[in-house]
């Protein structure tokens, strides 16, 4: 077992929980907003044959557009109709004012069919991008680029009836790591009050169940924060919101569960609060460590694999099951040790609840597994193979459609766009929504670059 300061962790109590309190506020500002610096789209950290490819082709033919996003414009009349050429006009005209935009192609600047649905009411603009705008993963485009259109629309007289929708990588980028962050939140909403109420029955006391949830939540923040700095300097994926929040609630609560366990029990046995949490760390305290230890091990496995999902969820999960063992093994003593009897507060509810702990039940089911162990052997195999019979039919591969967030504006704008224009094209979102085209030409006319230098993009 590994030894831990206990006396010196008890002494300054008060100091260790005023320092994570100081770390708690250092990273809470950068917690709430780590989904920013996250990153959708994975890449290979190794140099790959094709990575050298892309940067060799990136440094051989320069291009003054690093991405470009869609903007589908569905209305209720033909693309030829006056109102929709005021539509179309009005918008290509804001957005090529804006400083993030070099260029502006739509129906109305080159007259290109494939622009347009086979009904003629849908249409869709492409607009440039400048690489100073996506150089910077802290910074987007998305939101201000989604509220001038908007202006605009609210600005016309007659554009009733129309939808207009931004899509495009970074629009779905954008989509993705807002909402990952939202579904995350909502879930630890729903996530802790659950958690407290099964906590509240296990120890039969409030405070005694707060306190695992504390540090649980405290393990996520500070976590996040950290991931937030990380991202600076390495490419983090946004699956680190996920693998973070369920490991460190995991965590957090399960670590604290031996400590506040084993404070509790040296209470009963007549300890004062100062010697039954120098007890506590130096019994529990050092099984956490080592089974802290023996889980940042297997994450840390992960940040050796080349692929960037994978290496961030090794550090995430690192991170935060490290913060996770710090704080169960300093903060939590340190505050059982001022709360000691406390702990067991209100006591009325740990009368209401003393029927549930009470050891003759789980006196009677250890008595039957052990007279009977090969029963509960058998019986409990059986479980676990009908509960794991479903990996037999996992198939694991990239996904191909339906992965993006259904509420997302960029998932419904490019799938409105694809089937409007291809009424035959499979419904859903996903991958095949980034594969638009912003010039379908025919041979005789330039393409790329060349093209939108010769008829030139839209103006106000």
């Amino acid at each position: 077992m590994i030894a831990l300061p206990a006396r010196q962790l008890v002494r300054w109590r008060g100091w260790v929980i005023g320092a994570w309190a100081v770390l708690a506020l250092l990273f809470v500002p950068k917690a709430t907003h780590v989904q920013r610096v996250l990153a959708v789209r994975g890449m290979n950290v190794e140099a790959t044959q094709s990575a050298r490819a892309a940067q060799l082709i990136r440094e051989t033919f320069p291009n003054p557009i690093a991405e470009y996003v869609a903007i589908v414009v569905h209305g209720p009349v033909r693309y030829t109709n006056p109102r929709y050429a005021a539509v179309l006009d009005s918008v290509s005209a804001a957005l090529a004012r804006q400083p993030y935009i070099s260029q502006v192609i739509s129906v109305r600047t080159i007259g290109e069919s494939t622009f347009v649905s086979p009904d003629r009411q849908t249409t869709f603009l492409i607009a440039a991008l400048t690489p100073a705008s996506t150089s910077d993963v802290n910074r987007t485009v998305v939101p201000d680029l989604r509220e001038t259109v908007q202006r605009t629309l609210e600005r016309l007289p007659h554009a009733d009836g129309f939808d207009v929708k931004v899509t495009g990588n970074p629009a779905l980028d954008y989509d993705v790591r807002t909402i990952s962050a939202e579904d995350t939140r909502r879930a630890e909403e729903h996530a802790l009050p659950l958690t407290l109420a099964v906590l509240v029955l296990a120890f039969g006391a409030l405070v005694a169940a707060t306190l695992p949830i504390i540090v649980g939540v405290l393990a996520i923040t500070i976590a996040l924060g950290i991931v937030a700095v990380a991202a600076q300097f390495q490419t983090m994926s946004v699956f680190v919101l996920n693998i973070t929040t369920m490991v460190g609630l995991g965590v957090g609560i399960d670590y604290s569960l031996l400590i506040v366990t084993r404070f509790r029990e040296e209470l009963n046995r007549g300890l004062s609060p100062v010697d039954a949490a120098i007890r506590t760390i130096q019994t529990a305290g050092s099984a956490v460590v080592t089974s802290g230890m023996t889980v940042v091990v297997g994450f840390g496995a992960l940040i050796l694999t080349p692929l960037t999902e994978t290496r961030s969820v090794g550090v995430g999960g690192l991170i935060v099951v490290a913060v996770a063992v710090l704080l169960a093994t300093t903060f939590l003593p340190a505050a059982l040790a001022i709360l000691g009897r406390d702990i067991d507060r209100p006591k009325w509810l740990a009368r209401m609840l003393a029927w549930i702990h009470t050891p003759q039940g789980w006196e009677r089911w250890a008595r039957y597994l052990g007279h009977r162990p090969w029963r509960a052997i058998l019986g409990g195999g059986l479980a676990v193979a009908i509960l794991t019979f479903p990996l037999t039919q996992i198939r694991i591969g990239l996904p191909a459609r339906n992965w993006f967030p259904p509420d997302a504006e960029s998932r419904s704008a490019a799938r409105d766009g694809r089937e409007r224009r291809d009424p035959a094209a499979p419904r859903g979102g996903g991958a095949s929504a980034r594969r638009v085209r912003p010039v379908g030409t025919p041979a005789a006319r330039p393409q790329g670059p060349e093209r939108l230098d010769r008829e030139g993009p839209a103006r106000a």
